[in-house]
C-alpha cells in the first residue's frame, strides 16, 4: 500500500507532459480513489489500496492514450456548474462560455426564445436558463446520445423547463 500522496505523484510524472498536467492528474485521481480532496490535503499520507491505485494508473495510461479527462471522470465544469458527459457527445469548451456571455449581452431580459442547435451535453442551454429566468428555451441535436446525456444535466440542474427535441 502507497500514500494518496506517493500515487497522487507517481501520475503527475506519467503526465508531464501534458498542458495542465498537474490538475488533469488531480482530477483523475480524485475521480478515481474514492477519496475527498478534504481528506486527500487533511491527511496525505492515507494509504491506499492496490486496488485504487491500478484504478488511478489505468485512467492516466487512457489519457495518454488520447482519451480526453472529461470522458474519463464522466464530467466537466462549465459556467460554475458540473455537467455529464460521456464518449460521443461534446466536451464543453471553455471558450464557448464567451457564448454565453455574449447572448446575456444582447438579451433584453424580457420575454425571449433562445434556441441552442447543436445542444451537446445542454451546457449552453442550461447556463442561459440559469441567467435568464424568463427565456423560453429550446435545445436541438443529431444525436440521441447528446440528448439522453443533455436531458440528464437539465434535471441535474434543475432547469426543467427547457424543451429538447431531435
Amino acid at each position: 500500500m502507497k500514500s494518496a500522496q506517493e500515487i497522487l505523484q507517481k501520475g503527475k510524472v506519467l503526465l508531464k507532459d501534458l498542458p495542465n498536467s498537474s490538475l488533469e492528474a488531480k482530477l483523475l485521481f480524485f475521480a478515481s480513489v474514492s477519496l475527498s480532496e478534504e481528506k486527500f490535503y487533511s491527511e496525505p499520507d492515507v494509504l491506499l489500496s492496490s486496488a485504487q491505485e491500478k484504478k488511478y494508473l489505468r485512467m492516466v495510461k487512457k489519457r495518454l492514450n488520447g482519451v480526453p479527462s472529461a470522458y474519463l471522470t464522466g464530467s466537466k465544469e462549465f459556467w460554475s456548474l458540473s455537467y455529464k458527459v460521456r464518449p460521443g457527445v461534446l466536451i464543453p469548451r471553455p471558450e464557448t462560455e464567451l457564448l454565453v456571455e455574449k447572448t446575456l449581452e444582447l438579451s433584453t431580459g424580457e420575454e425571449e426564445i433562445i434556441v441552442d442547435i447543436g445542444t451537446g451535453c445542454g451546457n449552453i442551454a442550461i447556463s442561459l436558463a440559469k441567467e435568464l429566468g424568463r427565456a423560453e428555451i429550446y435545445a436541438t441535436d443529431i444525436s440521441k446520445k447528446a440528448l439522453d446525456i443533455a436531458r440528464k444535466n437539465v434535471l441535474l440542474q434543475g432547469k426543467s423547463r427547457i424543451t429538447h427535441n431531435i
